[in-house]
């Protein structure tokens, strides 16, 4: 089994992973500053690594959806996935919920490249 971001649908964009190869740098004391890498040194991992990682764009996210997804539709869908697991008497049988509404995303917005495998699609 596997734990990367990348497998629970996040992915670090090369802004992130700068910052972060910087912070760890700093605090490994290869760096005096605690300052986010050059992209010329992000491109060098980048080659160095090519093989295992490469950088990818993630699928778009429809605004309607993200306008429309609000605490309150949260909470109303949780409420309502409550009263049918109660009614059908779900509780104890995990194995027998399925989630089947997976209908796919409109390319509207458009998240920024992120670094994961070079064998996998990203989320």
């Amino acid at each position: 089994m596997r734990n990367n971001v990348q497998d629970l649908g996040y992915g670090y964009s090369n802004i992130e992973m700068k910052k972060l190869a910087g912070e760890l740098a700093f605090k490994l004391g290869r760096r005096k500053r605690d300052k986010p890498l050059s992209n010329c040194w992000l491109y060098g991992f980048l080659r160095r690594w090519r093989e295992r990682l490469s950088t990818l764009k993630p699928s778009a996210l429809d605004s309607n959806r993200a306008k429309n997804t609000t605490p309150e539709a949260v909470q109303t869908y949780f409420h309502n996935l409550k009263n049918i697991i109660d009614t059908l008497h779900l509780e104890n049988r995990p194995d027998l919920i399925f989630n089947m509404d997976e209908t796919g995303i409109s390319p509207e917005h458009r998240p920024p490249n992120i670094i994961a495998p070079s064998n996998e699609k990203p989320h």
